[in-house]
């Protein structure tokens, strides 16, 4: 008898009718912990102080005493053009500062809002394995009588529509009618049942798959908030010191420049740095709870895919500790 692939399923989870139950199988989690590879970091050279530095001697020329002129106008008007000229680099400049950081944030508040709503998932997947159970006990209650009844009237369970011989005798023609009804009546309950359980896993893929598209827009609303925010106090702070340089450089108009004399100011040379110290690293690793309860996931993983049943404790169970870790070595990621 040919079923469509969810019923079969469904039938060897939900039905218990004398099916062989699945494998009990233990997996020594302090012995996967032991065949973990430790990744140590490779060695980085650091650079070196440069050696002694000579004394400099800067020579500053003196000026003349001048009187205020349209030619110091000019150049006052020029430094407030350079000035503003220099606003703009400086936004970006800033911006680019800021966004870093509150991109940092939007990061960190991303990922705990994904965190949050695995458990929701986990409901919505819980949910929907109790729809399909009762779904099925429901089909089952209602399929099992028919089956009775059609073993006991045609001596056979196959659903395929039987022909009606042209030399049936009337009792047997009647048998065979009443076969055939119950044929179609079962048929029509598969049917059923198969399009029922298709909707309901259809119904939590949507459901999952909305609840993502909604994290992905936060996410991205979150990510856009913090360019946006970093944009304007990067303006605000600019346009703020633009307004102090402007009144600053104003002021620095006086009518009568008096004379200047030339100096020279030597600057002092330094001495050798020393070097600075080495430090060894070491390999990093994550806390041994966050190791277990990796570990553990991926173990439920391997027992879920393999179709088998977890036990706690090897009593009653089968250790498969090194068949798990060839599955695992064989999907690792990276070197």
């Amino acid at each position: 008898m040919r079923r469509s692939r969810s019923l079969a399923l469904l039938v060897v989870l939900f039905s218990g009718c004398g099916a062989p139950q699945p494998e009990r199988v233990y997996i020594d989690i302090s012995r996967a912990l032991a065949a973990e590879t430790s990744v140590i970091a490779p060695s980085v050279q650091l650079p070196g102080p440069r050696g002694e530095a000579p004394p400099v001697s800067v020579r500053q020329p003196g000026m003349p005493a001048t009187i205020v002129s349209d030619s110091t106008s000019e150049r006052l008007e020029a430094a407030k053009r350079l000035i503003a000229e220099n606003r703009s680099r400086s936004i970006a400049s800033l911006t680019s500062m800021l966004d870093r950081i509150y991109q940092a944030r939007a990061s960190d508040e991303i990922a705990r809002r994904a965190k949050d709503a695995e458990p929701e998932q986990d409901t919505i997947l819980k949910a929907a394995v109790e729809r399909l159970e009762n779904a099925f006990n429901i089909y089952a209650g209602r399929r099992e009588p028919l089956l009775t009844r059609l073993s006991a009237t045609a001596r056979s369970v196959a659903l395929e529509p039987v022909p009606i011989p042209m030399s049936s005798s009337p009792s047997a023609t009647i048998r065979i009618k009443e076969a055939n009804d119950l044929r179609s009546q079962i048929r029509a309950l598969d049917s059923g049942f198969d399009t029922e359980a298709a909707q309901i896993l259809t119904d939590a893929q949507k459901e999952i798959q909305t609840e993502t598209a909604a994290l992905r827009n936060q996410a991205s609303k979150t990510q856009a908030d913090a360019r946006d925010q970093a944009m304007a106090e990067a303006e605000s702070q600019a346009n703020a010191t633009q307004v102090s340089l402007n009144v600053q450089v104003t002021k620095l108009l006086p009518e009568n420049l008096p004379a200047v004399a030339g100096r020279t100011v030597t600057i002092a040379g330094s001495g050798k740095l020393a070097s600075a110290p080495v430090e060894k690293i070491q390999p990093i690793f994550g806390s041994l709870e966050e190791r277990k309860r990796l570990l553990d996931r991926e173990i439920d993983i391997w027992v879920r895919t393999t179709g088998r049943n977890r036990s706690l404790t090897s009593k009653g169970a089968h250790d498969r500790t090194e068949e798990f870790l060839q599955w695992r070595s064989a999907h690792k990621v990276g070197p």
